[in-house]
């Protein structure tokens, strides 16, 4: 399997660059930018990568504010760069590339009912198994993304209250979508696209990810006769640890009014605050048992944060962040997910 690469068109103004198809590659796709786009009090423009399933419709993935590197999970035929907020005497001079295995993605476009109804189904059993839903558009009430195996019974797969992108592991024979709550005066238009690949390479040997490397069915039977008893045994002990045990932050983007976030992302977030109110919605890919901690950045003048239903902060109740969370101050979240629809969370304020 090889690795595939595109270089994303960055503008040099505000506005968006031309769209590239990225149909040939998988799932994980790692993002690099360099340049310069910033001044050296760091203050300069934002690049966002946005992705897409017909080159129409796009959705933001992530806003780089510095240059860096980050991997992500979605699975789109066509990505871009839109530049936003340059500042006068600040230059945009930055390079967006794209990496990522060469395995092909698909899109359906299932049908939006104008109101509250269900729309007709759309066969997705060609399609692969990580699935990248992208609503785009202004509309009222919720959308929702049903999937099932025989047209008959059906479950919901992602919802959504604003437009965005979500991704989930699942497998399928139908999608279909549902509006509900629609203000029937202003119901909004939106499309909806779903689009998917396969984890694995499609050259008739099954393959699995080992933390980054790829084997063969073949070669995980040979390893799998080289683990003696010994070593199997030795395997099964308690980890040690001989060195400190880390991994990046992951950035959530709190400039809209609901802020998303994906538990398989890591175990610590960021969250700056940018906008006078925003959402943490329920986590994606949430399992039991899973922790996290959860770093708010208070912005200046100080902003609102609420939050869905999953989240449980006991007798002591959510905290008032627009009113305790100091400007530039910040707030520390320890984040238990009990079950897959109960997050225990407690605070502490003002570092």
């Amino acid at each position: 399997m090889a690795n595939v690469y595109a270089n994303l068109p960055v503008p040099a103004a505000d506005g968006v660059g031309a769209g590239v198809s990225t149909a040939t590659m998988g799932k994980q796709r790692t993002v690099t930018v360099k340049g310069s786009f910033f001044d050296a009090a760091g203050i300069g423009a934002a690049i966002t990568i946005e992705v897409s399933a017909n080159n129409v419709n796009y959705a933001p993935l992530f806003t780089f504010t510095k240059t860096g590197k980050r991997t992500f999970n979605v699975a789109a035929l066509w990505m871009r760069v839109r530049v936003s907020g340059t500042k006068p005497g600040v230059p945009v001079a930055a390079n967006v590339d794209v990496g990522s295995w060469d395995t092909a993605c698909q899109a359906v476009t299932p049908a939006v009912p104008a109101g509250n109804g269900t729309g007709a189904a759309t066969n997705i059993s060609a399609l692969g198994s990580f699935n990248t839903a992208i609503v785009v558009g202004t509309f009222t009430g919720s959308i929702l993304i049903e999937v099932s195996e025989d047209s008959v019974d059906w479950t919901a797969a992602f919802s959504f209250t604003n437009e965005g992108l979500k991704s989930k592991v699942f497998t399928a024979q139908f999608v279909r979508v549902t509006r509900a709550g629609v203000d029937l005066s202003v119901p909004g238009t939106a499309v909806v696209t779903l689009c998917a690949a396969d984890d694995f390479v499609s050259s008739g040997l099954a393959a699995h990810d080992m933390g980054g490397v790829w084997h063969t069915a073949d070669a995980l039977a040979d390893i799998n006769t080289k683990v003696s008893d010994d070593e199997l045994a030795g395997l099964q002990k308690v980890n040690e640890w001989e060195a400190a045990n880390w991994n990046d932050f992951t950035t959530l983007d709190g400039s809209g009014a609901n802020t998303e976030m994906d538990a398989e992302d890591g175990n610590t977030y960021k969250l700056p605050l940018e906008i006078a109110t925003t959402q943490l919605d329920n986590p994606d890919n949430m399992v039991a048992g899973m922790r996290w901690d959860i770093v708010v950045v208070q912005d200046n003048p100080a902003r609102a944060l609420t939050f869905d239903t999953y989240y449980k902060f006991g007798d002591a109740g959510a905290p008032n962040v627009s009113a305790d969370l100091t400007a530039d101050k910040r707030m520390m979240m320890y984040c238990l997910a009990f079950s897959t629809t109960e997050i225990f969370c407690t605070y502490e304020l003002n570092f």
